[in-house]
């Protein structure tokens, strides 16, 4: 909504002071649903975030983790922050979503429980900066099994609400 709002509509209710807008996308290729110009019409405002999900962003009909699609979307977030963050005074940071429902009429979806090594790995890829191409030694070490990259579920792994 604020990508589209005319400089002079922002500028007479001083939006660019109080309004700290956040892009939200959870593409794996940030660059065809998030383009730059969106970025660049934003640049009015000081402050920005990016939005990302974990677990719940992945279709309706969800009971299972999917952490390819979400580590690919975390590694494309890591892409865009890399390019964009010298265009504003300040890139505030991503916010890591974890949805429970797909949108506000479907039944429940990704339970919390499913959805904690995605969390992890979703959480190791962002502080790394970078891919880790299924090497997600903190992930493996605190969940005491090997990282759960392909959907489905955690075998082996032991951590609260794994069964």
């Amino acid at each position: 909504m604020l990508v589209h709002m005319s400089d002079r509509d922002s500028e007479a209710f001083n939006l660019s002071k109080i309004l700290e807008p956040i892009l939200w996308s959870y593409a794996e290729d940030l660059d065809m649903y998030l383009p730059y110009s969106d970025w660049l019409a934003l640049k009015k405002f000081k402050k920005v975030w990016g939005a990302s999900a974990f677990k719940g962003a992945d279709g309706p009909m969800r009971f299972y983790s999917n952490p390819i699609h979400y580590i690919r979307n975390h590694e494309a977030w890591i892409q865009q922050m890399t390019k964009i963050y010298k265009e504003f005074d300040r890139f505030q940071g991503l916010i890591i979503t974890g949805w429970s429902r797909y949108d506000h009429l479907a039944v429940l979806c990704e339970m919390l429980p499913v959805g904690i090594p995605t969390l992890s790995m979703s959480a190791e890829t962002i502080l790394a900066g970078r891919p880790l191409d299924g090497r997600y030694e903190k992930t493996s070490k605190l969940l005491h099994c090997d990282a759960p990259y392909k959907p489905g579920f955690a075998y082996g792994c032991e951590f609260p609400g794994k069964r």
